[in-house]
């Protein structure tokens, strides 16, 4: 179960090289253990100090789940918690 999780990770993380290199936006994958959105916001905790000529700004695509028709709930919780812009992308 463990490799299966590692080689769709590795597969999200070179399909997502390709599009930022495509859009020439620097771009960090990382993989955590945290719920998705506390994962997200601690990253760009993170990474913003890194960078403080530029403040990060969050992508987040909506949820194809029932219950959340509208967004989802991780760009939801995103968007209440994040001190940074968030883009919720349908």
């Amino acid at each position: 179960m463990e490799e299966t999780r590692e080689e769709k990770a590795a597969g999200v993380a070179t399909a997502a090289a390709e599009i930022a290199a495509a859009a020439g936006v620097p771009y960090t994958f990382e993989r955590r253990q945290e719920s998705p959105a506390e994962a997200i916001l601690h990253a760009a905790g993170i990474h913003a100090p890194a960078e403080p000529a530029s403040t990060p700004l969050i992508v987040a695509g909506r949820s194809h789940h029932v219950p959340h028709p509208v967004i989802g709930s991780v760009p939801v919780r995103l968007l209440y918690q994040s001190p940074y812009p968030v883009l919720t992308v349908a």
